[in-house]
């Protein structure tokens, strides 16, 4: 396979240089759609705030005819976290701030207070409330706001690949047309920039309305379904705290679950069901049978269970003695799952019990494992920390039995979490449905008596994430482990298909910046992978085959396409194999920890300079950044006709490199042509 560029420059010092396109999100990355209809077109914000995600991407969809203003307040009624402060004069409305509830907390506001309408939406008469000043309740939050200081600056472009540019209208003058782009950006001390490539904005991940109820349910406080909303809690009051040590306000651990009111005491937890009882709950945004969800896990749901321990449980307990004595404590109940009205022939819109429900008659159970642990644990100063876990990321359910054998100190069970917040994991495939928006909880004969606490969706791992590995996953075909760009989760940037591991793992992933090989080309997917025992200090012998991903802009044949992996500070050239249906490259056989970073090569950047060499002839110099596993050669030409080559080099290591050409005249050409070799 070969593959060629030619770049040149004239003797005299004239360099010719090259652009490169940046990446751009597609319609295909689109996590949160709001609207319905054949015509598509997406919704940029970028806050410039420095906050991660700054810039965030809906998709609106619709029939017949519609305006920017249309698609922003649109999206806003669907997004409950999305907020906007519209100023109505008499020539329209304009844009004066945005907000969003970057932390999911549920608790929007803003510094002064505005009363947004249940779509998300404050409407300011003649703008009499602007204020510059504004900020957002929650400093975790997105909110920018301006008219007199800054002003948010108003971007178009036709499509996902084009440039954007400045609007000559306001959004409800702007018609939209299908495939279209709106952008807005925060334009503090009014200095406009475009938006920033951005992230997918996503749906909260926990349940969002309790769509129907029945009962009978718990006494209370654990008799309000509304409990089921929200995230999973993570401290509870204790009235009786004192008596098994420390204070009476816990924090919820795998050893010590969830009961009561909250620390406040203003809020109930969770919801007894009872034989004959039901919940069912509607998410904002379907649930997506979806292969790059860890584990094939898609939704979790969170109980109240609890591993039992050797001795009294508080806040104050070191987890690193303490030790779990076998077992959990469960109440499990069946879960089922449903798309929610289709239209199908004896179902009706308004009734729950007409729809098409799939229930896991042989589990998962809901109540079951795995418990809700809250916080990280510091190892090294036998303590709490305030950092939450992830309540999106499931517990690799191989390790089931092993957490449950007992004898294992709560720390590291703790450890064998990586990170995740816990819950019952449900793997939708098995319904058949491919996406579900409500989830049923039930109290039914044998099966009943149990706690809810939330229900949340999955999430996929990426780049940056780790996920742990057992040798149960290379039996039940869950041992492919799949990293997905940050922001982009549509697009996997590195999947490892595991066919050896010695012993429970953790795989660990960062991403390698794409400033240090830029030089070189566009970086498509780049990441760096090691794997360690979870438990332990022993070298974890492991095969696997890698996949990078080019990501859904890349067009090529893969014939301009270089795969490197680090070797100290220098890059080598790796052997690939690129598969044009997945648009991924294979990397078979890993045995080892490695860097990685697939790029597409560019024309390399030149300079050229001129001087004298050794016999007091014209001597030229061309430097460049080169790639090891290709090769660069100098030609020259004097009439644009026929081309001499002067000089060749293949390097070892990736760097910058020069060739030279000696006894020339001032009206020579040159050119590099690079190729594979």
């Amino acid at each position: 396979m070969t593959n060629r560029w030619f770049y040149g420059a004239a003797l005299m010092g004239a360099v010719v240089a090259s652009s490169v396109h940046l990446r751009a999100a597609s319609f295909e990355d689109i996590q949160y759609w709001a609207g319905n209809g054949t015509n598509r077109a997406a919704l940029v914000i970028d806050w410039k705030d420095g906050q991660a995600s700054e810039s965030l991407l809906w998709g609106f969809r619709w029939n017949g005819t519609a305006t920017g203003l249309d698609m922003l307040e649109a999206v806003a009624t669907a997004d409950s976290r999305l907020f906007a402060h519209l100023g109505q004069y008499s020539w329209g409305p304009a844009v004066l701030g945005i907000g969003y509830d970057l932390n999911s907390s549920g608790a929007f506001a803003v510094n002064p207070a505005l009363a947004f309408n249940t779509g998300g939406v404050y409407l300011d008469a003649g703008g009499a409330e602007e204020n510059d000043a504004r900020v957002p309740g929650d400093a975790a939050d997105h909110y920018a706001e301006g008219w007199t200081a800054a002003y948010w600056a108003y971007y178009l472009k036709g499509s996902s690949t084009a440039s954007w540019t400045s609007a000559s209208t306001g959004a409800s003058g702007r018609t939209l047309a299908d495939g279209v782009w709106d952008g807005y950006s925060f334009a503090a001390n009014f200095n406009a920039v475009a938006p920033a490539e951005p992230a997918a904005a996503l749906p909260s991940p926990y349940a969002f309305e309790i769509a129907a109820s029945q009962g009978p349910l718990g006494a209370a406080p654990y008799d309000d379904p509304a409990s089921v909303l929200g995230m999973p809690s993570t401290q509870f009051y204790d009235a009786w705290g004192s008596w098994s040590g420390g204070t009476s306000t816990r924090r919820v651990k795998l050893v010590e679950p969830a009961y009561n009111l909250d620390a406040t005491q203003s809020h109930k937890l969770i919801t007894t069901l009872p034989e004959g009882s039901a919940i069912v709950a509607r998410f904002e945004q379907p649930i997506t049978d979806d292969s790059a969800h860890p584990y094939g896990i898609d939704f979790l749901v969170f109980g109240n269970t609890f591993y039992t321990a050797s001795g009294f449980v508080s806040d104050s307990s070191d987890m690193n003695t303490l030790l779990l004595s076998g077992g959990e404590f469960s109440e499990p109940m069946k879960v089922s799952v449903s798309p929610g009205y289709t239209g199908k022939p004896g179902q009706t819109a308004d009734d729950w019990r007409t729809w098409d429900w799939y229930r896991y008659e042989n589990g998962p159970y809901a109540d079951s494992a795995f418990p809700t642990q809250a916080y990280r644990w510091n190892r090294a100063s036998a303590a709490w920390t305030e950092e939450l876990m992830d309540f999106t990321k499931p517990v690799n359910p191989a390790l089931g039995a092993l957490l449950s054998s007992g004898g294992m100190s709560a720390a590291d069970a703790i450890d064998l979490y990586d990170g995740s917040g816990g819950g019952t994991g449900f793997d939708l495939a098995e319904s058949g449905f491919a996406a579900v928006q409500y989830v049923k909880i039930e109290g039914l004969t044998n099966y009943a008596g149990g706690e809810v606490d939330a229900i949340s969706t999955v999430r996929p791992a990426v780049v940056g994430d780790s996920l742990t590995l057992a040798n149960a996953n290379l039996t039940n075909g869950t041992a492919t482990l799949r990293f997905q760009r940050p922001g982009l989760w549509s697009q996997t940037a590195l999947a490892l298909s595991f066919t050896q591991v010695s012993e429970v793992a953790r795989v660990a992933t960062v991403a390698v910046p794409d400033t240090s090989l830029a030089d070189y080309g566009q970086v498509l997917a780049g990441a760096r992978f090691t794997v360690a025992p979870v438990l332990g200090s022993n070298v974890v012998a492991f095969a696997a085959d890698a996949r990078l991903g080019t990501g859904s802009n890349y067009r090529g044949t893969g014939q301009d396409l270089a795969l490197l992996r680090q070797v100290g500070t220098d890059w080598e050239s790796v052997n690939l194999t690129f598969d044009a249906a997945t648009r991924n490259v294979l990397v078979p056989g890993v045995t080892n920890a490695a860097t990685y970073a697939l790029i597409q090569i560019q024309p390399p950047k030149i300079s050229l300079t001129l001087g004298v060499d050794g016999f007091g002839g014209p001597l030229a110099t061309v430097k460049f950044a080169a790639l090891p596993g290709w090769t660069y050669t100098l030609e020259r030409t004097l009439d644009f006709n026929q081309w001499e080559a002067v000089a060749s080099q293949s390097p070892l290591a990736a760097g910058w490199t020069v060739l030279r050409a000696s006894g020339e005249t001032a009206s020579a050409f040159y050119r590099l042509r690079v190729s594979r070799q």
